[in-house]
């Protein structure tokens, strides 16, 4: 397949185009993100404590009258952080699979015998040379797929412990 002048600048442009609207999401949602994974990690810290699976806590304990609410909670929580970290995760794996589909343009763009400007061949190697994109929430986590089973397990192994000290 050969890549003419049009195709190249059409390309160029719907990049560009898709990573200032990505850039602008991710100033405009960061704070709101980072509150919502914040209230999703402690609902789900309160239902494991709440649920109390080593039962350490006593009878009266006003936590065991709420075990369904707990549940119920921590369910909820559970799945409003699923969908936010493997949709913000996408993103990423698509950014990723931009970048092998540009390092394929740039191979064919320098083996073809079309004659580019500079000034754009500068502007698409630019492009290609940045990061791929990855959404954070407030600055302090960027999601990708590994978040996502790394902040289970986090809050299990401290709930966990919370529940040995009593």
């Amino acid at each position: 397949m050969k890549i003419d002048y049009i195709t190249f600048q059409h390309h160029r442009a719907i990049y560009e185009q898709i990573t200032a609207v990505m850039k602008s999401l991710e100033d405009i949602m960061s704070l709101p993100i980072f509150i919502i994974c914040v209230a999703d990690f402690t609902g789900m810290f309160y239902g494991v404590v709440a649920l109390d699976p080593f039962h350490r806590l006593s009878a009266r304990s006003w936590m065991k009258n709420a075990s369904l609410s707990a549940l119920t909670v921590s369910l909820r929580c559970f799945l409003s952080f699923v969908c936010i970290s493997l949709s913000a995760s996408h993103v990423h794996e698509a950014s990723e699979k931009h970048k092998e589909i540009q390092e394929v343009m740039i191979k064919k763009i320098l083996s073809s015998e079309q004659n580019f400007e500079n000034k754009n061949l500068l502007l698409f190697f630019t492009n290609y040379s940045l990061k791929p994109l990855r959404l954070s929430a407030w600055g302090f986590f960027y999601f990708t797929k590994g978040l996502f089973l790394t902040a289970i397990g986090s809050i299990l192994i401290y709930s966990l412990l919370i529940l040995q000290l009593n």
